[in-house]
């Protein structure tokens, strides 16, 4: 975001569709996830600890997911027009 580079620890959310979101009032607010109605303030990525950090055997065993199709100007535009997601992840 604005040329930071941001991560969480939560190794639970690998893999995980997640919302990110920032207080456009106060742009030095650290921006943070939302998932399952919780908030978790992400942290700038420190590059040097980020390489020599033990991970998890459940994050490195996990199976890579498929990519998700997303396209963000399309999600903010449905919202503004109130369009819903189906239940089958085609919009209606």
């Amino acid at each position: 975001m604005d040329g930071t580079d941001w991560e969480t620890d939560l190794h639970f959310l690998a893999g995980k569709l997640v919302t990110v979101s920032r207080c456009l009032v106060d742009p030095s607010e650290p921006p943070w996830i939302e998932h399952e109605g919780r908030a978790h303030v992400l942290h700038p990525v420190n590059p040097k600890k980020n390489a020599t950090r033990t991970r998890s055997s459940s994050c490195l065993d996990a199976p890579h997911p498929a990519r998700t199709a997303f396209d963000p100007a399309k999600a903010l535009l449905d919202r503004a027009l109130g369009k819903k997601r189906s239940s089958e992840g085609k919009d209606s």
